[in-house]
């Protein structure tokens, strides 16, 4: 709710200083992105725009955008029945170790973070799925002398990661990325459906 799609985020040339930390966007030496709308800085990839809502939005209460992300079920693992899932690796609080003044920015472009690329895409899966996040699942069931004797069924992880108003938001951005004026516009110019993403 800190962010709505048409907002105007002011780039300036395409770089940003946090904390003596100077973020850049691929662009820059090409002047930046110049004005462009919150729906924009998703479609474009812009690390500097995204880092500017991120503080806007959560800078005076940062603790509050960990307990969001926590909320999606992205800091925990999946369980899913390959043995050697790696466990995310996200701050909890303000007061962890390794915390500092760059995290916040940091965080909003997919640093100091890790995640395996499963459980990305579980995460993309529940936007696609109305919110409702489910372990992926490697065998659809088992069979002995043709028979079946085992199928799995769908196990759910989060029931509901987010608001449907908000889902709706994040299908059109990632949709945006794939339209003219996203970053993957040249892969799907052609493309008979709809697609979605993030590159």
């Amino acid at each position: 709710g800190g962010v709505q799609l048409n907002d105007k985020v002011e780039t300036g040339n395409g770089q940003v200083t946090f904390h003596g930390r100077t973020m850049k966007d691929s662009n820059w030496d090409k002047g930046g992105n110049g004005t462009i709308t919150a729906e924009q800085v998703f479609e474009k990839s812009s690390n500097v725009d995204t880092a500017l809502l991120v503080k806007k939005s959560f800078g005076d209460n940062p603790q509050r955008y960990l307990d969001k992300l926590h909320s999606f079920g992205i800091a925990e693992p999946l369980g899913i029945t390959l043995s050697g899932e790696a466990s995310p690796r996200m701050y909890k609080t303000t007061k962890d170790n390794g915390w500092s003044g760059l995290s916040l920015t940091q965080m909003a472009i997919g640093y100091e973070t890790t995640c395996t690329p499963l459980q990305t895409l579980a995460f993309y899966n529940a936007v696609a799925n109305n919110g409702v996040m489910v372990r992926p699942q490697f065998v659809q069931e088992v069979r002995r002398n043709g028979r079946v004797i085992e199928q799995a069924q769908p196990v759910i992880v989060r029931q509901k990661i987010c608001k449907d108003e908000t889902l709706a938001q994040c299908r059109k951005m990632m949709e945006g990325v794939t339209e003219e004026g996203g970053t993957a516009d040249w892969l799907f110019q052609k493309c008979p459906y709809k697609v979605a993403g993030k590159t």
